[in-house]
C-alpha cells in the first residue's frame, strides 16, 4: 500500500518526473502589452429635451430674459417689457456662442 494520494492511478504513484536543471529551460510566455492604439468607444450622452435660451432685446439695451424651451421647437420671439427704456419691445432668441 502506498502513502500517496488515492486518486492517482497505481502506475503513476511510484513514478518520479524529471525537473529541469536550469531555470532558463522553463518556457515562459512573453509579457503581454496592452493595446494602446485602440481606444475604447463609449456611448454618447443623450441630449436634453429642454434647453435654456436667452431672449435679447431688439432695442439694443442689452437687457435679456432667459426661458426654457423644447429642443425641437422653433426659435422664440415675443414682445416683453424692457425696463431700461420702459416700453414693450421685441425680444428675439440669441444665437448660442461656443456650444
Amino acid at each position: 500500500m502506498s502513502i500517496g494520494p488515492s486518486f492517482l492511478p497505481s502506475n503513476l504513484e511510484s513514478k518520479t518526473f524529471p525537473i529541469p536543471s536550469d531555470v532558463d529551460a522553463i518556457e515562459t510566455h512573453p509579457p503581454t502589452t496592452p493595446t494602446s492604439n485602440k481606444t475604447c468607444k463609449m456611448a454618447k450622452k443623450t441630449k436634453a429635451r429642454v434647453i435654456t435660451v436667452r431672449l435679447l432685446s431688439m432695442a439694443m439695451t442689452g437687457f435679456f430674459y432667459t426661458f426654457n424651451r423644447a429642443r425641437t421647437a422653433s426659435p422664440m420671439s415675443m414682445l416683453k417689457y424692457d425696463p431700461i427704456i420702459r416700453r414693450k419691445v421685441l425680444f428675439l432668441e440669441q444665437k448660442r456662442k461656443g456650444r
